[in-house]
């Protein structure tokens, strides 16, 4: 299946995938909980699972993920590389991601994100919003953290687009979905 991912089997189930990131949690509004229930029904939900609603998050840096090689602050005194196991991992990240925190704490306009959606895009594995960040200041302060990032976590992750995944594609889409998602996008 074309844009297949490592999160999420043949049948719909999410399975563990071991990344960090810093994300900002979204409100649990109205329109996030009926997007859920419209990837929740079918025909959607037959190639797509949601994320649950409760989860739905914007992310603001990749730190690091399974897919990624190991970076020099993750490779511990003697040299030797952790397994790349949760617990093992979270030992070798735990003083850069309180070093990341103490930051975070240093940029107090961060802590509330207000976005606005620009559009639903339906990538080849997952459906997500684009957003934009509304205060030009919380910007600045968000690439200053970013950037920070990059100094410290040997990814700049200059890729990144701000968005709010929905749901991941499980199954090859038939042309059932074609309408619908027409009518999302447009409604």
């Amino acid at each position: 299946m074309a844009g297949k991912i490592d999160k999420i089997d043949i049948f719909g189930n999410y399975i563990p995938f071991l990344a960090y990131s810093i994300i900002s949690m979204c409100d649990i509004t109205p329109q996030l909980i009926e997007l859920y229930n419209v990837f929740n029904s079918s025909p959607i939900s037959k190639y797509y699972k949601p994320l649950n609603y409760t989860t739905y998050h914007m992310t603001v840096y990749n730190i690091w993920n399974q897919r990624e090689k190991l970076h020099p602050y993750q490779i511990d005194q003697s040299g030797r590389a952790p397994k790349r196991e949760l617990t093992e991992m979270n030992g070798v990240m735990k003083p850069a991601l309180l070093r990341m925190a103490n930051t975070i704490r240093e940029l107090k306009d961060i802590n509330v994100i207000q976005v606005t959606v620009s559009k639903i895009r339906k990538g080849s594995s997952v459906v997500s919003l684009r957003v934009n960040i509304r205060s030009p200041m919380q910007r600045v302060h968000i690439n200053s953290l970013r950037s920070w990032c990059a100094a410290n976590f040997y990814n700049d992750d200059a890729e990144l687009k701000f968005h709010i995944s929905l749901g991941y594609l499980y199954k090859e889409i038939e042309g059932d979905l074609n309408y619908r998602y027409m009518n999302l996008k447009n409604g």
